[in-house]
């Protein structure tokens, strides 16, 4: 059972994140990692240029977790 605060490993780059959100089940768990992951905005998406011209690097990017 995660708590807010508690370290998980981030589902992406395997580093530790620290849960944000719990659900009220506790099944699910947001991850805030502070390593930088590609993101894709929605807007670009539709482009016909590769995925990787489109994606940009963020950091403390939230993940969900089952837990």
């Amino acid at each position: 059972m995660a708590k807010v605060g508690d370290l998980i490993i981030c589902p992406k780059c395997g580093n530790y994140g620290r849960v944000v959100w719990v659900s009220k089940d506790e099944r699910t768990a947001g991850v805030r990692c502070s390593s930088r992951h590609r993101f894709t905005p929605r807007r670009n998406l539709i482009s016909t240029q590769t995925k990787r011209e489109n994606s940009r690097l963020e950091k403390n990017m939230v993940f969900l977790v089952n837990i």
